[in-house]
């Protein structure tokens, strides 16, 4: 101001700004250099000690570091801008219950893309057995991922299998039934037993017997599927000393 008369008249020049020369006025402070933070009475516009730190980002004119925020983290120091959060890695915004740099490691069961604010959970048929994945895996050939964030792929259950297409099981179809889990394709499925019929979808044993009077054959659908030669048979037999 006009009219000081002793050094104490002074006053500091102000945080975010550097004065290097003797008798500035405020109007002609300059702003801190990007990369770097000024607190009040900076004669240099990049002090030593204080570039912009881990997690932030310091544009110019800074009087304090400006934290990254979500999606966004800072691994080098003296930086005028945050960086995109990296794959397999999510940013929510530097915290304390960050990392130095603004960064948390994805879990296991997520995948965190480019420029994650908060880790995704894989969705059913896709998993992800490690931490710090930047994309899900496809359940693989005879496994099940049936839930959102599966680590661990289970065995595709008996009466169904998995061929690694779809995202769920799929029931072994009409005439056959999977008595084991960990079936990869329809093929794998067993054709009825003779003597039994298997109507439904998904079964793990067959669930019907044979209609009296007629030959089940292996692969029978229903319980009428059989061939009659006249004969009544008990229910359940299959009539070996005829023709099939």
């Amino acid at each position: 101001t006009v009219g000081n008369r002793n050094l104490s008249d002074c006053v500091a020049c102000p945080a975010g700004f550097y004065c290097p020369d003797e008798g500035m006025t405020n109007g002609s402070v300059y702003a801190c250099d990007a990369g770097f933070f000024c607190p009040a009475g900076m004669s240099v516009g990049s002090p030593a000690g204080y570039q912009c730190t881990l997690g932030h980002f310091c544009g110019g004119g800074n009087a304090l570091p400006v934290a990254c925020g979500p999606g966004l983290f800072q691994n080098e120091t003296g930086q005028s801008v945050c960086k995109q959060c990296s794959p397999g890695l999510y940013c929510p915004g530097f915290s304390e219950q960050t990392r130095a740099d603004g960064s948390l490691v994805c879990p296991a069961g997520y995948s965190c893309a480019a420029g994650s604010p908060s880790p995704s959970p894989c969705p059913p048929g896709f998993f992800s057995g490690y931490s710090g994945q930047g994309q899900c895996s496809a359940c693989p050939i005879r496994f099940a991922c049936l839930q959102f964030g599966t680590v661990v792929p289970a065995a595709c259950p008996a009466g169904f299998f998995c061929d690694g297409v779809l995202p769920y099981p799929t029931p072994c179809p009409v005439a056959t039934f999977g008595p084991l889990p960990g079936l990869g394709g329809a093929s794998e499925c067993t054709p009825c037993s003779a003597g039994m019929a298997c109507s439904s979808l998904g079964l793990v044993v067959p669930t019907q017997v044979c209609r009296a009077g007629l030959w089940c054959l292996s692969g029978c659908n229903s319980s009428a599927c059989g061939i009659s030669d006249g004969a009544q048979f008990p229910a359940g037999l299959l009539n070996l000393s005829g023709p099939c």
